[in-house]
């Protein structure tokens, strides 16, 4: 009797685990992924698309550049749960939220000179070391020619940053 025991719980661990498969998902490109926010530069000539891609189609989310005119010109690959993104100037701020448990809230700022291409600049998440952190972002504000954005959490938190030059320096 004990020894069918033993037999059957081994053939149920072989069965369980040889059914056991990495999930593997395509890049999601310049593809539209539940976009959850959108923001136009200043000169209206771009749009920029947070995708989060909350269906899990994609491996990750991305910011979508896309012209005046519809043409999508380049993606950024991000975090799959973006919540919001906001321009002001040159600069961009995306935020994110912790899509597992291996993950963490961020909030990332870009570089967006060349407006078909942004460049990341600075992260903040809750793994950071430097900033007591315990923030799921919901949304932020920046606006061209004011040195300082805010970024506001569930929970009631909110943080304010300040924009240095140059932009890595920048702080929250």
């Amino acid at each position: 009797m004990f020894n069918r025991a033993i037999l059957t719980l081994a053939a149920i661990t072989v069965l369980v685990l040889g059914c056991k498969r990495d999930e593997v998902f395509p890049s999601i490109g310049t593809n539209v992924s539940s976009p959850t926010d959108v923001a136009v530069d200043s000169t209206g000539e771009y749009f920029y698309v947070i995708n989060s891609d909350f269906d899990r189609t994609y491996d990750r989310g991305s910011i979508l550049v896309i012209n005046s005119s519809g043409e999508k010109i380049t993606s950024i690959e991000t975090p799959r749960l973006g919540r919001s993104i906001k321009v002001a100037g040159n600069d961009l701020i995306a935020t994110f939220d912790k899509q597992d448990d291996d993950s963490d809230y961020e909030i990332r700022l870009y570089d967006i000179t060349n407006r078909e291409a942004p460049s990341f600049v600075k992260r903040w998440g809750s793994d950071d070391t430097t900033l007591d952190m315990n923030c799921v972002p919901i949304n932020s504000v920046i606006e061209d020619g004011y040195d300082h954005f805010a970024v506001n959490c569930s929970g009631g938190r909110l943080y304010i940053g300040t924009l240095k030059t140059p932009r890595a320096d920048t702080e929250l």
